[in-house]
């Protein structure tokens, strides 16, 4: 065997071309970007873009904006009324102990028994007022206490907001301001709109 190796042009060794290419600082031409066929375009989405690739994949093209708007989301749940200053005031005024929701509490008399539980069957003893004086309801004018599931969302709000904490035996008194109580509709023939009313419960028993 010869000690001479015999020579290949480079031209021959494809590895070589792609090192002389490189070397000389030459870039593969860019393949010509086609139309798409209509049929790809015509059913895109606005605004997003159908191309080809020489025989390469198909390209799509998102807009930024239409990849990041977001989808509907539900309404947040409104957040209930606080009390007015005039209705804080007033209860203020009062002497009564006011809670977060704007219902004025005072204790006239604080009972011995049992706290007064969450479903548990009550009765109770009550004199509704308006701000004038006028009472619109009364159980001891009709000799029958009001009985019901304690806190079960029956009554008013500031009624069952009211009587948190209350014990058998106790007596209360509750000023409620109108979305608290009765609102802007009122209660036709009895409590008039926005009505500012108060209440005095006692608590009779549990069970």
């Amino acid at each position: 065997m010869s000690p001479h190796r015999s020579f290949r042009s480079p031209i021959n060794c494809p590895w070589a071309l792609l090192i002389l290419l490189a070397a000389a600082g030459c870039q593969p031409a860019p393949q010509p970007r086609l139309a798409p066929p209509a049929s790809a375009q015509r059913y895109a989405p606005p605004g997003v873009t159908v191309s080809h690739l020489g025989a390469g994949p198909t390209v799509v093209n998102v807009p930024d904006a239409a990849a990041s708007e977001p989808l509907a989301t539900a309404p947040e749940a409104p957040e209930s009324a606080d009390a007015a200053p005039e209705e804080v005031a007033e209860g203020a005024a009062a002497g009564l102990r006011m809670l977060p929701g704007g219902v004025g509490v005072e204790d006239i008399t604080l009972g011995a028994g049992p706290l007064l539980e969450e479903g548990r069957q009550v009765s109770m003893h009550y004199v509704g007022r308006l701000a004038d004086g006028t009472v619109f309801d009364s159980s001891r004018k009709r000799g029958t206490p009001l009985r019901y599931k304690f806190h079960s969302g029956r009554m008013i709000k500031g009624w069952e907001e009211g009587t948190l904490g209350m014990r058998v035996g106790g007596v209360r008194r509750l000023l409620v301001p109108p979305h608290k109580g009765y609102g802007e509709r009122g209660k036709p023939g009895t409590i008039p709109p926005n009505a500012i009313i108060e209440f005095e419960i006692e608590a009779l028993d549990m069970r």
